[in-house]
């Protein structure tokens, strides 16, 4: 398949860079106007002129929110790292990129770039990014039974994308054999998912674990 090339410096919101900016022929389905808040976060309740708050207490208090979110590990840092195509690629950060599909896939998207899925991203000359679609449930998935091949005017199910050094986006199918492991999935009390590589393609390898951020997209409707 073609895949557009964009204009040099787009920026667009987390890793979106890869369907906003011309990544592939095919819009991202359902993205907001507005960057989507994390999942598992909200706004403070405004406050009201006729509630106050209580008194402080001599006595001990079960342990807050912040507290709570204070006494939870900091996730570790992505191991995931390779070649891809004989460049080297170590990750930074995943995301997801669109809604949980009909068949239960999600694009994924891993950069060797730092993104969040709220704060707008300015492409830059020798970045790279990897988009696949996982089906999102725990266990073990095939990669070369997985990952179909592209049908006309359809973007791949797994691709590879560079910025280059005019600032325009190039893309190619990645094939590869292996598993990709899914360790977890995001859930309402945790927003990210987690999981682990070991693929092979041709002298390449991508091997190690990586920790998922849900950036809110939903599901598309049945």
């Amino acid at each position: 398949m073609s895949l557009s090339k964009p204009a040099a410096g787009c920026t667009a919101v987390g890793l979106v860079t890869l369907l906003a900016c011309g990544g592939n022929s095919q819009p991202a389905p359902n993205v907001p106007d507005t960057p989507p808040a994390v999942a598992g976060t909200s706004a403070a309740p405004p406050a009201t002129a006729t509630t106050e708050a209580p008194a402080a207490s001599a006595t001990s208090t079960p342990a807050g929110p912040a507290d709570s979110a204070a006494a939870t590990p900091a996730s570790p840092p992505p191991t995931l790292a390779g070649k891809i195509g004989g460049v080297d690629f170590v990750a930074k950060v995943a995301q997801t990129a669109g809604p949980i599909m009909k068949d239960g896939r999600v694009l994924v998207a891993i950069a060797d770039y730092s993104a969040s899925c709220t704060t707008a991203h300015t492409s830059a000359a020798g970045e790279h990014t990897l988009g696949l679609m996982v089906p999102w449930k725990v266990g073990s998935v095939d990669f070369a039974k997985t990952m179909k091949p592209p049908k006309k005017g359809q973007m791949p199910d797994a691709f590879f994308n560079t910025v280059g050094a005019d600032g325009k986006l190039a893309g190619v199918p990645y094939k590869a054999t292996g598993t990709i492991e899914v360790v977890s999935v995001p859930g309402a009390d945790k927003p990210v998912g987690h999981l682990k590589f070991d693929l092979k393609s041709g002298t390449d390898t991508m091997k190690g674990e990586i920790d998922v951020s849900d950036c809110g997209f939903g599901t598309v409707s049945k």
